[in-house]
């Protein structure tokens, strides 16, 4: 539980610096055919035609199971039963997920694009400066968390779109198998070869009925997040001149800077008990050590205690990384509280060459601290893996 609460304390310390946080002064399927000739549902009420087509496929599904059982027949039937119940179980899933598409899509439709804790916190700023620069960090926050919200959403759509292309492919790859099944059909001679090329044809069009509802699926969840992103980027673009506006006039109260400081001291003293927790448990299990060295240096020493020589080398391992971790975070913690208090003076000052001044100061611990991203990063991996 302490190394869980450390490893949140390391990553919310370290994100909101090295993203420039620090806030420096401000200088469908229905039939087959249907569907190949408009993938998206092109229907009056789209929701009403995927209930209907989503309580077919669950009809033919349960009479499948219903005629078949839990097991296929055996012989040469087996195999396109098998395939038959796998297909209609895909296209409940299918039409299960266009009806949460619809309601994606609605919502969006009909929501604002700001949450309420988002439209709060824009009230804050409708009324005349200065504004507390705690206020304006959690502005900049949203922001932030906005547009990784956006990159996101398109990282999605260009997977999805490299998606379509292929199910593209399927469903044409499909037509074409069905327009050779009906001529195999056609031709065919015989009872058992008609109902041979029956079932073919069956399990034919029921492959080219996922493959059109699949991408039915892929052209609404498209469009749903093209919707969001949308009403994203105008929330973005509001922000922007909000920040815009009101980053001249923040002000960090006394009050405020002694809570901030309060809060890394109540960090710093977790950090220090944490690691005084190390050195001592690091003492002990030294001891430990020699004792089992000792033993399995001696003649007679069995297996178990090799092996548990081993593990503990392998924890007091890992406890040297925990402590060098959090010594690398008290230092930060301690940057942090001092790039607070060079904020407060910038901000209370009205001398421009002190404001200035900070300004470098705070860029330069920024920029020293993106430097050491990369070994962040490490640090909190390793972490991680330890737990």
């Amino acid at each position: 539980m302490k190394r869980q609460y450390l490893v949140a304390l390391f990553v919310m310390t370290f994100a909101p610096l090295v993203n420039g946080q620090i806030g420096l002064p401000s200088a469908i399927g229905g039939k087959a055919k249907t569907e190949a000739a408009a993938p998206a549902p092109e229907a009056a009420n789209p929701r009403a035609e995927t209930e209907a087509q989503l309580a077919e496929a669950r009809r033919q599904q349960e009479a499948e199971q219903l005629e078949t059982g839990e097991t296929p027949p055996p012989g040469p039937q087996g195999l396109p039963i098998t395939d038959r119940k796998r297909l209609f179980d895909r296209l409940v899933v299918a039409y299960s997920e266009r009806l949460k598409l619809l309601d994606d899509l609605d919502r969006l439709g009909k929501s604002p694009p700001e949450t309420s804790n988002q439209q709060a916190l824009l009230a804050e700023f409708a009324g005349p400066p200065p504004y507390s620069a705690l206020r304006v960090d959690a502005l900049r926050d949203q922001h932030d968390a906005t547009g990784e919200r956006l990159r996101s959403l398109a990282a999605a759509e260009r997977a999805l779109e490299a998606q379509k292309l292929g199910l593209v492919d399927a469903q044409k790859r499909g037509a074409e198998a069905l327009r050779l099944a009906d001529d195999k059909l056609a031709r065919a001679q015989g009872q058992d070869e008609k109902e041979k090329q029956r079932l073919n044809r069956e399990l034919t069009a029921l492959r080219l009925q996922l493959a059109e509802a699949e991408l039915a699926n892929i052209v609404i969840a498209v469009d749903r997040i093209r919707l969001e992103a949308k009403a994203l980027q105008a929330l973005t673009t509001e922000m922007q001149r909000l920040l815009a506006r009101v980053v001249p006039e923040q002000s960090l109260s006394k009050e405020e800077f002694e809570q901030q400081q309060a809060q890394l001291l109540g960090s710093l003293g977790k950090v220090a008990a944490e690691m005084d927790r190390l050195v001592s448990d690091n003492s002990r299990r030294t001891a430990e050590r020699e004792r089992l060295a000792k033993l399995v240096g001696s003649a007679g020493a069995g297996h178990d205690a090799g092996r548990r020589l081993q593990l503990l080398d392998e924890r007091m391992d890992t406890d040297r990384v925990q402590l060098m971790t959090l010594s690398w975070l008290q230092t930060l913690l301690q940057a942090v509280g001092d790039a607070w208090a060079q904020r407060y003076v910038a901000l209370r000052s009205q001398d421009s060459t002190t404001r200035q001044a900070v300004i470098t100061s705070l860029s330069t611990t920024r920029d020293e601290l993106l430097s050491r991203k990369q070994l962040v990063s490490h640090l909190h991996r390793r972490l991680r893996w330890t737990d």
